[in-house]
């Protein structure tokens, strides 16, 4: 039956991410306290003047955020370039070269992102 196969291939494809997802977790919430906190060993501040400001929690969510886009624009390309090595089709290898070239302009993105928000803390905290 076609719906129970479909049905089959989006539970699994569903349970991997949740496995995917309860496996991050752990670096998750580290990464949540370095962002917080300013680091991975830093302690709960204790007085106002201890705690990061805003601009330090923002910038280090930002790049985290794109860290994480980074990773899946990398993860994307190398998809994509499995998918054209082993394209059957001129249809598969058409996609395989979309996904490829949008991966590349996704890191062209993301490391220009990352260059711009670095110099703006630069000049910010002059």
């Amino acid at each position: 039956n076609e719906n129970m196969k479909k049905m089959a291939q989006t539970t699994i494809v569903f349970a991997v991410i949740g496995l995917a997802l309860t496996a991050a977790a752990p670096a998750f919430l580290k990464q949540i306290k370095i962002i917080v906190l300013g680091g991975a060993d830093a302690a709960m501040p204790v007085s106002i003047g201890q705690a990061p400001t805003i601009a330090t929690i923002v910038t280090n969510t930002l790049t985290f955020l794109l860290s994480i886009t980074g990773i899946l624009a990398i993860i994307s390309l190398v998809i994509g370039g499995i998918m054209y090595v082993v394209a059957g089709t001129v249809d598969v290898a058409e996609r395989a070269g979309k996904t490829i070239k949008y991966s590349i302009i996704g890191i062209i993105v993301i490391s220009t992102a990352v260059m711009i928000i670095r110099q703006i803390v630069d000049f910010i905290e002059v």
